[in-house]
């Protein structure tokens, strides 16, 4: 279960869990308490909809092409190994313990071979705010260490090599933002927190279109439906 702010937005909301304790009920016995009620945000529900990420990235049309709900393992297809988080999301060599939920979708604006405008964000829950807190640490570190790094992925038509930017925090100071570019286009990174949710983005223009400020604005839309605060 995850502690959320009290303005949690409907949309964000999932099943209303109910913990009823017990007592005995033996004459003269203590009352029993009131059920505890605690909010467990649906992950799905947290997406961005395809609409508004492709009035973000400035895409015609964007469509949900793809959703997971573990993480994923590019173990063997990206080198350096250490910078696999800090190349895309939600990677399972990335995350630590404490985790017990995933909720990823990639958005794109055509099939495989045709897309200009791609995007991945992903939600992953963790048991407790300080072991999301933990995970945001962890990952400013290796962006850190990884920044400039080049970063090869070998696929079946062939290898694909990007250049890792230096991380930078986000405006708010939520998280952080970075950018790796390569000949095949450039994508630009965000990851933030928000209670025990990480989110973790990644938006990629692959016809050389700009994507400055597109995972993270899609990022801070995320965090938003988590908090309520809508703005």
């Amino acid at each position: 279960m995850i502690r959320t702010s009290v303005a949690v937005t409907a949309a964000a909301l999932g099943t209303l869990a109910v913990s009823v304790a017990t007592a005995p009920t033996a004459a003269g016995a203590p009352a029993v308490p009131p059920p505890l009620y605690e909010f467990v945000v649906n992950l799905e529900a947290l997406m961005v909809p395809a609409d508004d990420i492709a009035a973000i990235t400035g895409a015609r049309q964007m469509r949900v092409a793809d959703t997971a709900t573990t993480l994923n393992d590019l173990s063997d297809t990206v080198r350096p190994a250490q910078c696999i988080g800090a190349f895309e999301p939600a990677q399972v060599t990335a995350y630590g313990r404490g985790w017990n939920s995933v909720h990823t979708q990639i958005v794109a604006d055509g099939k495989p071979g045709s897309t200009t405008h791609m995007v991945n964000q992903s939600v992953i829950r963790f048991d407790d705010d300080t072991a999301a807190a933990t995970q945001l640490t962890r990952s400013a570190r290796t962006w850190k260490s990884c920044g400039g790094t080049a970063v090869t992925m070998t696929t079946d038509t062939g290898d694909y090599e990007f250049t890792l930017g230096h991380p930078t925090a986000l405006g708010d100071g939520s998280g952080l933002v970075l950018t790796h570019t390569g000949k095949h286009g450039t994508c630009e990174r965000a990851m933030a927190g928000h209670d025990s949710i990480v989110v973790d983005v990644m938006a990629c223009a692959f016809s050389g279109g700009a994507v400055d400020g597109q995972a993270a604005a899609i990022a801070k839309a995320i965090t938003d439906s988590i908090s309520g605060r809508g703005d």
